[in-house]
């Protein structure tokens, strides 16, 4: 299995967490993101 999930996947917990949710209802994550180049997936991450 290959999950690579992108980092706007974070932002519907970062306002959860920030208090910035008001209102009724679900708040939902979408983790997308498998569509990505591995091999440049990896480069990216060397550099940090």
């Amino acid at each position: 299995m290959r999950i690579i999930a992108e980092g706007a996947g974070a932002l519907p917990l970062a306002a959860v967490l920030a208090g910035k949710v008001t209102g009724p209802g679900p708040v939902v994550c979408i983790v997308s993101g498998g569509n990505v180049d591995l091999k440049k997936f990896c480069e990216l991450i060397d550099q940090t």
